[in-house]
């Protein structure tokens, strides 16, 4: 059993006669070279340090057999030219971004639909650096302004990449990626992730000074893990259904770690990554104080965390 991501690059066989596409995974040799351990030809994996037998290998390819294929859709071309348009529209709909308002959860209905009580997630936690200076310093509704702009924006960003916001906390967000694309969920994360920063330092930044308003910094901690899905509060009150698990816990947690305007992600993420995108990741020097491990029994090694290095 091979524990973990492998990645692959997919070279085309042929067309047959009857339009079947024939098309070879081969690992890609950027993260593998064959190598040989104790008499046993395998792949060596350059990234996870690790070795995967030929015939474990040839095991995992069979247990592949009538799985689905899942193809991870991405409407955001260029992260750069979707600021852009977005900085012109805002500049002309100031303040119209919830004209017309009714409510409406579409993380309450997503959930509502799924059979399974607990399923893997993607968690991502984000929030403004330093904004109780930022309300002090602002009017009450410039500050509500601010808020209300930046949520917007960034829920639209989460949705593009598949995401669901969970809840809003002030000007906190905190935002989920689901199953059953496991494996291509940790992308989607990483890469809205790196939009999100993206558009706030250089497109969210700007309308805010085109209006007289101060920038905002955002810290971002992304954790992927398993969740149960609970329903929460009371029926006198208010009742919702919410996430509960420890990756919910973490990924705020590695949030407050960030440096303004700062990704970080946990092994977990890391591990179920591209290869491309770990590359992009540098291991962060935790402080003593960090005391999150990678089982639950305190003294074994503790959980690492990964900065976004762009």
């Amino acid at each position: 059993m091979i524990d973990g991501r492998m990645d692959f690059e997919i070279k085309f066989i042929e067309k047959t006669a009857d339009g079947r596409l024939v098309i070879e995974f081969v690992p890609i040799p950027e993260r593998y070279s064959i190598k040989e351990v104790n008499g046993v030809e395998g792949y060596w994996d350059k990234f996870d340090e690790k070795f995967i037998s030929f015939d474990v290998f040839a095991e995992a390819v069979q247990n592949m057999d009538n799985l689905p294929v899942f193809y991870r859709k991405n409407p955001i071309k260029n992260v750069k030219r979707y600021t852009q348009e977005r900085v012109e529209y805002l500049k002309l709909n100031w303040g119209n971004n919830l004209e017309g308002y009714q409510y409406y959860d579409e993380s309450e209905e997503f959930l509502d639909s799924l059979k399974e009580v607990t399923l893997r997630f993607v968690i991502l936690s984000i929030d403004i650096v330093g904004s109780t200076k930022m309300s002090q310093k602002l009017s009450l509704e410039d500050n509500a302004k601010v808020i209300q702009l930046y949520s917007s924006e960034v829920s639209q960003l989460i949705k593009c990449f598949g995401g669901y916001v969970l809840k809003f906390q002030g000007d906190g967000i905190l935002a989920y990626f689901p199953e059953p694309n496991y494996i291509g969920m940790n992308d989607s994360a990483i890469e809205c992730a790196h939009a999100i920063k993206y558009f706030i330092v250089n497109g969210l930044n700007t309308i805010l000074n085109f209006k007289g308003l101060p920038s905002i910094g955002v810290r971002i901690g992304l954790d992927s893990g398993e969740a149960m899905i609970m329903i929460i509060g009371s029926k006198a009150t208010k009742i919702q259904k919410d996430l509960i698990g420890k990756t919910i816990n973490l990924a705020s947690k590695i949030q407050s770690l960030a440096d303004p305007n700062q990704i970080l992600a946990g092994e977990a993420t890391i591990r179920n990554a591209y290869f491309r995108y770990r590359e992009m990741f540098d291991k962060k020097e935790l402080p003593d104080t960090w005391n999150y491990y990678k089982s639950a029994e305190e003294g074994k090694e503790k959980y690492s965390v990964f900065a976004y290095k762009y």
